[in-house]
């Protein structure tokens, strides 16, 4: 490959970076990924990630990013031999369709008019050729100008000198780069084309399955009615590949090939039930790529396949977990588990038959030795240590809505959505074998709860009424926190709060807007650091704060500092939440989605880009940087057996009391006189009080003998 060397250059660039001190560093996982296209220039391959592209020069067995972060929601990568063109979903007009004729190494986007939608599209030296349900066009000059072709074509395809479309009723081919269109062939219901030197292949569906076949360009055809095995037809066909003389059809779960121009199909073996989209031919080599478990290489026809995903790091956890001395990260397969070398991760897994493959583990916990895991919504569990799974018992609330999340509060376990979702709650008082609609909101405030949130096993719900409560005993009791959350500052209309996201974290509250015109409430943020007894409002987050107009994916605590993963990066603050610095050294792509603190590191989960982690050591400890107000939380006596006192110096608030392992024992608000606790049946040791004031925060500790 010519360029080869400019490559080599900047992957050595990004490991020695990555392994500077005081900066994030990657770890070697997860493994695989979902990837959907292929492409081939001279002894470069390339694998298109719907974030990201990937190439290899070793036909396939080891794999580099090519560090194109732009590439969001890429849809299809197709390429001419030469040139590359990249499609992207959901992006602006101007960006949608990317080239680069230099291998990868530099890109040019090609503008498209926003009326146009693209269905497919080919790239042809110089021409760009598109179909749209308004016609095909053509562009030689990188989107400056566009020139209608011909009507509606599907399906566009290149054999390396023509190209090929249908429309209605007939196979369309053209030789001069999509000016003039030629029939080659009366066709109807055409599934899928596939081209290769003079062989054409027209998959078609109507009450059977029909593959028309010419072998001399379109000259002549041969009309098939081929019988495939178990009753699949051409329109659930994904795409085909050209491999050694033999045709191979993708069906997503199911490989089969011909080696009579179609004639008659015969099954190959993937080893995985995985969604299989695409693939591509190297050599001796077979790749196919798809789903979430990277790219698997056969170099026997099929007959037999093993991953190659060595460099292919692109897949992101849903989720990170701390358990014990053990890190998780539930996955599309199953569980992955950090191993010993805080480098790899292994797969834990998880066998569970569902009636679909389209699924996805979203969570996982571990409480009293069972194992629970959430799984297209759905919680499992397990008491034997992950050799058989059961699926837990739900009560129907209103409407099932689904579990994703997995949340563990006073040795309860809490089922929910995600944090900007609304819907049904649910606590398991049997570590995840039954769950019951928490209602004891409702029922003793007569409100209903909009989102929850879990602050080291304390719970915070955010209510319709626009109220704030918290519930201490893993959501059984609730109380009512802070004052009311004052949306008549938007005019009181609740429409920006209904559809908000909601985080606590150490007393500090965050009520982002999500609404998406930007211009009225979607750059809105309602913060609370004393937990809601007063708030302040952001009006604009592009001035107020350093992730611009985007708001918080996670949100965790650590040495007091709040750490925050936003699309921009991530952010820390020192001071409860006030103000916010970039903590984003190291990093490629920053769009940072979870965060977990584990073992004297942050660990973060980066969109489509693995998981990272930078040691907490780089954080100066507060009391050096920031040194405390001293405390004024008086406490007696101290220590205490049966009762004791606690005196705020006349001022209102909320006081936590906390045993050793983190356990809420009282929670409950103050009037500014002095509160008497009534400690008779809790045991020995030493317990950990906090205070939120009206205008302070603060902390002691006290002693329990008997």
């Amino acid at each position: 490959m010519k360029n080869k060397t400019l490559f080599s250059a900047l992957v050595f660039s990004l490991i020695f970076v990555g392994s500077l001190s005081a900066q994030w560093t990657k770890t070697k996982g997860l493994p695989g990924g979902s990837f959907g296209h292929f492409a081939q220039i001279a002894d470069t391959t390339f694998a298109q990630h719907d974030a990201g592209i990937y190439f290899s020069t070793d036909s396939g067995f080891t794999w580099q990013n090519l560090l194109t972060y732009q590439f969001y929601w890429s849809a299809r990568l197709t390429n001419d031999g030469h040139n590359l063109l990249v499609r992207r979903y959901f992006v602006d007009p101007l960006m949608r369709l990317m080239r680069s004729n230099d291998a990868g190494q530099s890109w040019i986007t090609i503008p498209v008019p926003d009326t146009l939608s693209i269905s497919s599209e080919v790239i042809v030296g110089q021409w760009v050729v598109i179909a749209t349900p308004d016609g095909a066009f053509r562009t030689s000059d990188n989107g400056a100008t566009w020139e209608f072709v011909h009507n509606f074509l599907g399906d566009l395809r290149l054999d390396g000198q023509r190209i090929f479309g249908w429309d209605a009723d007939s196979l369309m081919a053209s030789s001069d780069f999509g000016q003039s269109w030629q029939g080659l062939a009366s066709v109807s219901n055409v599934s899928t084309i596939f081209a290769k030197d003079s062989l054409i292949m027209v998959f078609q569906y109507q009450n059977k399955n029909i593959l028309s076949v010419s072998k001399d360009n379109g000259l002549s055809w041969e009309v098939l009615f081929p019988i495939l095995p178990s009753g699949i037809r051409f329109n659930q066909m994904f795409s085909s590949i050209w491999h050694n003389g033999e045709v191979y059809g993708i069906w997503g779960t199911e490989i089969f090939k011909t080696s009579d121009f179609g004639e008659t199909w015969v099954e190959t073996t993937p080893p995985y039930l995985d969604v299989v989209t695409n693939g591509i031919s190297i050599g001796e080599g077979l790749l196919a790529g798809g789903g979430a478990g990277g790219i698997f290489r056969s170099n026997d026809g099929g007959d037999s396949w093993s991953a190659v995903n060595d460099g292919l790091t692109s897949q992101s956890p849903n989720r990170l977990r701390s358990y014990g001395s053990h890190l998780f990260a539930p996955g599309r397969e199953g569980i992955y588990r950090l191993a010993t070398d805080q480098e790899n991760w292994e797969l834990q897994k998880v066998e569970i038959s569902l009636a679909t493959t389209f699924h996805s583990f979203s969570d996982y916990a571990e409480l009293n030795g069972n194992q629970v895991v959430s799984i297209s919504y759905k919680p499992w569990f397990s008491v034997d240590g992950g050799t058989t799974w059961a699926e837990s018992m739900v009560e129907s609330f209103t409407f099932f809505t689904g579990i994703d999340r997995l949340e563990i509060a006073s040795g309860n376990l809490i089922g929910l959505q995600d944090v900007g979702s609304t819907g049904d709650r649910y606590v398991s008082d049997d570590f995840g074998q039954t769950f019951q609609a928490m209602d004891a909101l409702q029922t003793q405030y007569g409100t209903y709860m909009l989102r929850l949130y879990n602050d080291k096993g304390t719970l915070y719900a955010q209510t319709g009424d626009h109220r704030l409560f918290l519930s201490s005993d893993g959501g059984a009791q609730w109380n009512t926190v802070g004052t009311d959350i004052p949306i008549h500052w938007f005019g009181g209309n609740p429409q920006w709060f209904d559809g908000g996201l909601f985080f606590v974290r150490g007393g500090s509250v965050f009520v982002f807007s999500n609404d998406t015109d930007y211009s009225q409430f979607g750059t809105k943020l309602l913060f609370s650091k004393d937990l809601g007894q007063t708030w302040q409002l952001f009006d604009n987050l592009t001035t107020g704060f350093p992730w611009g107009i985007g708001i918080f994916n996670d949100l965790v605590e650590s040495g007091g500092y709040l750490i925050a993963a936003t699309k921009d990066g991530v952010f820390y603050s020192s001071d409860t939440g006030t103000t916010w610095t970039a903590w984003n050294d190291g990093f490629q792509n920053r769009v940072a989605s979870r965060l977990c603190v584990h073992d004297g590191y942050l660990w973060a989960s980066m969109t489509s880009d693995g998981v990272w982690k930078r040691t907490l050591a780089d954080l100066a400890p507060l009391s050096v940087v920031q040194p405390q107000t001293p405390m004024t939380l008086n406490i007696f006596p101290n220590p205490a057996s049966d009762h004791f006192w606690v005196e705020t110096n006349d001022e209102s608030g909320w006081l936590t009391v906390r045993e050793t392992l983190g356990r809420t024992v009282f929670s409950g608000k103050t009037t500014g006189h002095p509160m008497e606790i009534i400690c008779k049946e809790w045991p020995e040791g030493i317990y950990h009080l906090s205070f939120f004031g009206e205008t302070s925060r603060r902390e002691s500790y006290m002693v329990i003998q008997k």
